[in-house]
């Protein structure tokens, strides 16, 4: 769920417009409380870059596809050696949102595989469209393809969304292949109106209405998608990155979630969890996960202060660790076994 598209909310319109103009309105005061949106962005162009100019690719290795049965191309991208970590990202995204963690995972000798999501970076759409289900069908075929086992499952935002349908929707193969689930800024629903209508905010209005580098477009976007301190180039990137996702995909992916709820069936996921969350996510707020972690028995939160909705950005080497700390302990559970 990078900055995301316009929801059809049908009969819920009228409300959605005057959530929109609160957030607009938000926006507009915390503009003003800081001397308005050039002040705004100069002080953000003078924030500390967290990765430090290191590139937002993903590792180069080893590329496979795998064809769904309804004739989507999943496209993968492998790296690394060790024990493997399979690496989903949100909607709008692709495998470059992973590169700084996949990095350290290898450094600290991990295999990272990411998956992208149909219709997103390399991979094609196929018939069935984007729903929950669907996308945890191909997460599903892919792991099965790539005869993968005891991994550690990590999606954030819409890829945390696809990994938990599919252990809710497919448990037999969750259990043979999935030895741990990690779920990063996400939710178990989208019914909340603050995610729903705060999504369209970073819309496919506003990304074909304005210029890329427009300042509105780049105030919009650090104030929803990032954290405390947002770094103009990571902006930057995020919008270039979320406007190369084709109009269509944008559009369709967006309203395939408008129902998606499985709050109470969390209970049902019975892996061992790690639940990633940021104090100042505005898309995904920390509640969602405190929500995630109490329903899910097995599970644990941790919080990263200050972190956003784009929080492998601005606190990569903070979940490199966590995740390969998380990792470490599957591989000795499954050692003694």
């Amino acid at each position: 769920m990078t900055p995301l598209p316009l929801l059809d909310v049908g009969a819920d319109a009228n409300q959605g417009v005057k959530i929109r103009k609160l957030v607009l309105a938000g926006a507009a005061a915390a503009a003003l409380s800081y001397g308005g949106t050039k002040a705004m962005i100069w002080r953000w162009r003078k924030n500390l870059n967290p990765l430090a100019g290191e590139p937002l690719t993903f590792p180069v290795g080893t590329a496979a596809t795998v064809k769904t049965d309804d004739g989507a191309r999943l496209a993968i991208r492998r790296s690394g050696s060790g024990p493997t970590v399979v690496l989903v990202h949100g909607l709008t995204g692709n495998r470059d949102d992973w590169g700084p963690v996949a990095r350290r995972l290898i450094t600290d000798g991990f295999e990272v595989v990411a998956i992208e999501l149909r219709g997103h970076g390399d991979s094609s759409p196929g018939r069935d469209g984007y729903g929950p289900r669907r996308l945890a069908g191909d997460l599903a075929q892919a792991l099965s393809a790539l005869d993968l086992s005891d991994v550690i499952l990590v999606g954030h935002s819409m890829g945390g969304i696809a990994s938990m349908t599919l252990m809710l929707e497919h448990p037999e193969l969750a259990a043979e292949r999935v030895r741990k689930l990690a779920v990063v800024a996400s939710t178990a629903t989208l019914q909340q109106p603050q995610t729903r209508y705060g999504l369209q905010f970073l819309s496919v209005e506003l990304l074909d209405r304005f210029t890329r580098f427009d300042e509105r477009l780049r105030l919009g976007t650090g104030l929803v998608a990032f954290g405390r301190h947002p770094n103009l180039e990571l902006v930057d990137y995020l919008i270039e990155s979320t406007a190369r996702c084709p109009h269509d995909v944008r559009r369709e992916a967006t309203a395939a979630l408008v129902d998606y709820e499985i709050s109470d069936q969390l209970h049902r996921i019975g892996h061992d969890t790690l639940v990633i969350g940021g104090t100042n996510d505005w898309l995904t707020p920390l509640r969602y996960s405190r929500q995630i972690a109490n329903g899910i028995p097995r599970a644990r939160l941790q919080i990263i202060n200050g972190g956003g909705h784009m929080i492998m950005f601005e606190a990569a080497d903070r979940i490199g660790f966590l995740l390969a700390e998380f990792a470490r302990l599957s591989v000795r559970a499954a050692t003694r076994r």
